[in-house]
């Protein structure tokens, strides 16, 4: 068995890691879109710097803009022809930032933001492209009596909807059951078998369900019980095996 010692001190050290990498990113994204909205607007951009501190890389681009990476890769900047940091030659100030119109100012200042809200939306898209994961909510068994007998739930039916919201999952019931926890009304259950693609739906009249309970049970109150696949069991260990 691995050293605890160790295993917390790799877990940190993961940790550390991993938010440097996402502050990196987020910085690096951010500037991105000043940059590049500033440039798209007709001002002069100067230095684009990943980090703070001492320059470890530098190179520069045929417009003279600098890029470097820096020591300290807490933040970053982008710095932009402006008179009034630095004086500016005359030929040059219909390039500074100071001398934009008002909307182009607003757009290159919000450019930072709006990128990373894409880069939220983009990564979220990346995520959930590939599907979600988990255990499809197939009924392995029904309490007689109970709620989900009432409402007709049978054995081996499929539950794809709880409420109109769809449930690939296991943990998605779970979640749309937890939002109906002391309500009255109707469930609404979107049920159908394995190997059929017609669709039913099957109401459960609630009363103001689990409403007393600290730590509601919501599939024992219903009856419900999802179906459990045979897990392998060691029939016999041979001897010096």
């Amino acid at each position: 068995m691995a050293d605890p010692m160790l295993q917390q001190m790799l877990s940190v050290l993961w940790s550390a890691s991993s938010f440097l990498l996402a502050i990196i990113v987020l910085v690096t994204v951010h500037e991105f879109g000043h940059f590049w909205v500033a440039r798209r607007v007709g001002v002069k951009v100067l230095r684009f710097s990943v980090g703070f501190g001492k320059a470890l890389f530098t190179w520069r681009d045929s417009t003279g803009c600098e890029y470097v990476i820096a020591a300290l890769p807490f933040g970053g900047y982008v710095k932009m022809l402006d008179e009034q940091e630095e004086a500016v030659a005359e030929s040059e100030l219909a390039y500074s930032f100071s001398r934009q119109p008002v909307w182009k100012r607003i757009l290159i200042v919000a450019a930072g933001p709006v990128a990373n809200m894409l880069l939220a939306v983009l990564t979220f898209w990346i995520l959930f492209a590939g599907g979600e994961k988990g255990v499809i909510p197939i009924v392995g068994k029904v309490d007689i009596p109970s709620l989900a007998a009432n409402a007709g739930l049978i054995k081996g039916q499929e539950i794809i909807a709880v409420d109109g919201i769809k449930t690939p999952t296991r943990a998605a019931v779970f979640d749309a059951l937890v939002a109906r926890v002391g309500d009255s009304g109707e469930l609404v259950l979107g049920v159908r078998y394995p190997d059929e693609s017609i669709t039913y739906e099957l109401l459960i009249n609630l009363d103001r369900w689990l409403s007393d309970e600290g730590d509601p049970d919501l599939m024992g109150s219903l009856g419900l019980h999802f179906y459990q696949p045979p897990f392998v069991q060691v029939a016999s260990v041979v001897a010096g095996g």
